[in-house]
């Protein structure tokens, strides 16, 4: 202490460069904390192993966030071109803003249901971004930039943003709080030490260790991985000015007070840190190891809170150097121009309370309990994780959530997601059927709006993936057969009742007439010879060949008649026999129609059968159907043809025929002609016979060719009349066949239509060729396809408490689903922000108790250390638990009746108990150190004068401890206004009720204890 007073001006000089040396080359903590300050567990918790698998899934690294679009009418045509045009400029600069990827509408059409609102006013664009080397804020500042030109409301949301945004609400707060608090305690210490100056030291002093502090720990931070949160700053701040400003009280008041006893500044300096030092330095470690045994837990949140430990270091190292050293350079100018000496007055209130509990101890334990009992019964809790609450909609990513909750699912903007990775690719069949249906499970389970995996990208069901649709297929085109069939074998059931033999009768006569026809043509043909030959001779025989001419004209006539009552019957009988041909022709249409049919069947029932057994004996009979169709096709084909040949004969010798003697008659008038003109000329009777000669040998030929053809119609015909028993047999066994063939078709019908509810997955392979399925693959599988992600949208808020239970038992169910399966060996867990939400509430609660019991163990361990006492400390301890459960209890009360919530931040009991009990053991110290220094006197006098002693000193602490984290109310925060409401609260509750009355209380039951029995004792 010498030294520190002799070399004043080098010790103030080292503190002030330290501060500014370490204030220059503190790292940047909002970037840190924007980095690594969320709230983040170990990672052998399921959230961060889900975190883990995906960061390893994908080649796209980076965090993922969601543009939102609003109109509150609904987006236009115009609207959303002028959002496509930003999009696609955001796109093309894309390299610029460290943006990996965008999912919209405009690329992906398909995904219009999940990223439009049913009432169109809201629309959704998914991105993913890497940070390089920037924080959260220069990023939504850089897209902002390429939002301007968006007509439409928009926002930037997500995990990352509302955390960013929550960061920066959170440091207005802390900066709000930090004015007020040096507001705050330059009044209080004004008021208190009526002096200008006093408190100006204090806050430098103060300022100064916060400023070391900070840069110790922000090197710590970054050089060695020190956990941060968001709150950190804002503890060292609270708890270094509320704390330092006590410990400077009580010096101050200390030195204020030795200044009347020693003349000697130096001696005074000394005489203060004999005592008060002491005090100081014993209240410190206290603090010190209350705060340094949460290095014990888990939790980061709650680990960070160790940098309070440093702070303490440094402020009580400055307390014993600086403070000093400013005593001996101002000594008692430091109240000026406060000229009254001494420190603090008796407290009266301390002083009566103690004296109460000494004499009526148990009175008063009674009216602390009916005090506090009913606040414990009347203030039970529960625990929100829900940061959202704590933000106004005034935040852009907080506003984006909220519209994205009102117009989609609330879980849109931050799912939850399972991740699975197996040893082997799960691009199967097989794998993939185990996937849609551990998929449809999840859906089942209460609050999961939708899943989204590879075999439904969308959320839906594609329904041509599932054996259920596609054994549909096959029965529908079954039943179209079984009705194709019943309608061919109806068809060959008519023809085989209609089907008659024809009557050949009419062949044979026809056959008769042409053969007379032929005798009488040669005889003819006979007659015309010899009337040339005689023409020839002269003219002298024109007589005899105007007979003969008279007799070839009489036969013609009778040739003409009988060839018109020929031609009548053939036309008859042609018309017939088109007729039939016409019939056997629709046979033919029909048996090929019924070929390819049974060509058809065959195939489907072919395919059908590599599943299903009993198919395969339909099949055979539709083989054994097809194989007899074919031979009767082939049969009425060539049939067909030889009846075709046949009459195109017999038609084609008529009309020559009828030409003949169209000719010849025409050669006989002109005969007749020319035996009227006979004078005139017997050149002209003889060409006209030489025509009729010629007329002749082709009307000879002509019949020939008839008969000829006849005898074809009549060998086919005969041939036709033989094979019609048997046409009539095949039809009819055609029939049978087709009968048995519909009865195949409806019982496997019947046992397929039992299938077609099935919901099992059959991925076609012409599927896993098409380009969008293997686009669903990437976007839900890592590229080895050996990891795959089902993303699980929730209804809830993703921080609720509903949307923890739907994740908790999707976590449960979860092994059951892939037991048994083909994945049953695969790692999985589960993911996303509200998986990270569900692990810190349980790693919390846990590290809560753990906390408990570190903190409540090392600050009895340093008590009874330093009071040398084994049940006083155990009288603080319980002191300290009462009034932290009472404050709690109070803090729920005030956020049903001022906050609306029914439920209090989870770090408000944590953070609650530690303040409370690892500050509020000074003011434990504060008055048993003083107690001690009363050793002459007894117990109950001790007390008493140690309560009036130090009572002011512990109210003015607890006003500026308990003022200083009252500061935090006009944050605006719901974390920091029931943290300063539990602070606030249990330091009241400590400093002016139960110190003063618990333990006088329980010093005067003790001695009352020890007299009795000592007595008895001494009487044995």
């Amino acid at each position: 202490m010498k030294n520190i007073i002799k070399f004043k001006w080098a010790v103030i000089a080292l503190w002030i460069i330290a501060a500014i040396c370490l204030t220059i080359f503190m790292p940047n903590l909002n970037y840190i904390i924007n980095d690594r300050g969320n709230a983040t567990i170990a990672k052998s918790y399921p959230s961060q192993a889900a975190q883990e698998m995906l960061d390893g899934m994908s080649e796209t690294k980076g965090e993922s966030g969601i543009f939102v679009f609003y109109h509150k009418d609904k987006l236009s045509e115009a609207n959303m071109k002028n959002i496509e045009g930003v999009l696609r400029k955001l796109k093309d600069n894309r390299e610029e803003l460290g943006i990996t990827g965008v999912l919209d509408v405009f690329e992906a059409p398909g995904a219009s249901s999940r990223m439009i609102s049913k009432d169109g006013t809201t629309m959704l664009a998914q991105f993913t971004y890497e940070k390089n080397g920037r924080d959260i804020q220069e990023i939504a500042d850089a897209l902002e930039a390429q939002l301007t030109a968006c007509e439409t409301e928009h926002y930037i949301t997500g995990g990352a943003f509302i955390a960013n945004d929550f960061l920066k609400v959170t440091n207005e707060g802390v900066e709000k709080s930090a004015a007020i608090t040096v507001a705050f305690i330059l009044i209080v210490l004004i008021i208190m030490f009526r002096s200008v100056l006093t408190p100006l030291i204090s806050l430098f002093t103060v300022g100064i260790a916060y400023l070391v502090s900070m840069g110790i720990v922000g090197q710590m931070i970054e050089k060695l991985g020190f956990p941060v949160t968001s709150l950190t700053q804002m503890f060292i701040i609270l708890i270094l000015f509320g704390i330092g400003t006590d410990y400077n009280i009580l010096l101050y008041n200390r030195f204020k007070e030795e200044l009347l006893k020693h003349r000697n500044i130096d001696d005074a300096i000394a005489a203060t840190y004999k005592t008060a030092g002491k005090t100081v330095v014993y209240s410190s470690i206290t603090v010190f190891f209350a705060f340094l045994s949460l290095s014990f837990v888990k939790f980061g949140v709650y680990r960070s809170s160790v940098a309070v430990a440093v702070g303490i270091v440094v402020l009580v190292a400055l307390l014993l150097t600086l403070t000093p050293a400013l005593f001996k350079l101002l000594g008692g100018r430091l109240f000026w121009p406060s000229k009254g000496n001494g420190g603090h007055k008796p407290s009266r209130v301390w002083e009566a309370a103690s004296g109460f509990s000494m004499k009526k101890p148990y009175i008063a334990m009674l009216a602390i309990l009916l005090l506090v009992v009913p606040m414990l019964i009347a203030g039970s809790y529960k625990l929100s994780f829900d940061n959202l609450k704590d933000m106004g909609g005034d935040s852009p990513s907080v506003a984006g959530f909220d519209t994205v909750a009102r117009h989609f699912s609330k879980g849109t903007t931050m799912p939850a997601a399972v991740v699975i990775k197996n040893k082997e690719p799960m691009d199967t069949s097989e794998s993939l059927a185990i996937i849609d249906t551990i998929t449809n499970k999840i859906k089942k389970i209460e609050s999961v709006s939708a899943v989204q995996g590879p075999t439904q990208p969308l959320g839906d069901e594609i329904a041509d993936y599932y054996t259920g649709t596609q054994i549909g297929k096959v029965v529908g085109g079954l039943e179209q057969a079984d009705d194709g069939i019943g309608r061919i074998g109806e068809g060959l059931s008519t023809i085989q009742e209609k089907l008659t033999p024809p009557d050949l009768s009419q062949v044979s006569k026809l056959v008769d007439g042409t053969s007379e026809i032929q005798g009488g043509m040669k005889s003819l043909t006979d007659g015309i010879n010899q009337i040339r030959t005689g023409i020839e001779k002269g003219a002298a025989g024109a007589g005899t060949i105007a007979e003969k001419i008279t007799e070839v004209k009489t036969g013609l006539e009778t040739i003409e008649a009988g060839l018109n009552a020929l031609t009548g019957e053939f036309t008859e009988f042609e018309g017939g026999f088109n007729t039939f041909g016409a019939k056997y022709s629709e046979v033919e249409s029909s048996l090929e129609m019924l070929v390819q049919l049974s060509e058809g069947i065959n195939q489907a029932l072919g395919q059908a059968s590599g599943s299903e057994p009993a198919l395969k004996g339909v099949r055979e009979q539709v083989v054994q159907l097809n194989s007899g169709l074919k031979q009767i096709t082939e049969g009425f084909k060539l049939l067909n043809a030889e009846y075709a040949k046949a009459v195109l004969q017999t038609g084609g010798g008529l009309k020559q025929l009828d030409e003949g003697l169209k000719q010849t008659i025409a050669g006989l008038e002109q005969l007749s002609q020319g035996q009227r003109g006979l004078a005139e000329g017997l050149k002209q009777t003889g060409a006209g016979q030489g025509a009729i000669a010629e007329n002749m040998q082709k009307m000879t030929s002509g019949l020939g060719e008839i008969t000829n053809g006849q005898k074809q119609m009549t060998a086919g015909l005969s041939t036709l009349g033989s094979s019609f028993e048997q046409l009539k047999n095949g039809l009819g066994d055609s029939g049978d066949g087709l009968s048995r063939i519909s009865e195949g078709i409806d019982k496997s019908n019947e046992f397929l239509s039992r299938l077609a509810s099935d919901k099992t997955v059959n991925i076609p392979r012409e599927a896993f060729e098409n380009s969008d399925f293997q686009k669903a693959l990437d976007a839900y599988m890592s590229k080895d396809r050996k990891t795959l992600k089902l993303t699980v949208i929730l209804e809830d808020d993703p921080y609720s408490d509903e949307a923890i239970a739907s994740v908790r038992e999707i976590s449960r169910q979860l092994p059951d689903m892939l037991k048994g399966t083909a994945l049953s060996g695969a790692e999985f867990a589960t993911g996303g922000e509200t998986a990270v939400t569900n692990d810190i509430q349980d790693v919390a609660v846990s590290d809560m108790r753990l906390a408990q019991f570190m903190v409540l163990t090392g600050i009895f361990i340093v008590l009874v250390f330093i009071i040398k006492s084994f049940w006083i400390p155990v009288y603080i301890i319980g002191s300290l638990v009462l009034s932290f459960y009472s404050a709690i209890s109070v803090t729920s009360l005030f956020a049903k009746a001022f906050l609306n919530t029914d439920q209090l931040a989870w770090n408000v009991p944590f953070f609650g108990f530690v303040i409370i009990v690892a500050l509020g053991v000074d003011y434990s110290i504060f008055l048993m150190t003083r107690y001690r220094e009363y050793g002459e006197l007894g117990p109950k006098e001790a007390i008493i004068k140690a309560s009036a002693n130090v009572g002011g000193v512990v109210l003015s602490a607890a006003l500026i401890l308990g003022g200083t984290f009252a500061t935090l109310a006009p944050s605006g925060i719901k974390t920091l206004v029931e943290m300063a409401v539990c602070v606030c609260v249990g330091v009241f509750l400590l400093s002016v009720i139960l110190l003063p009355l618990v333990i006088p209380s329980f010093i005067s039951i003790e001695d009352k204890l020890v007299r009795k029995y000592s007595r008895y004792f001494k009487t044995m």
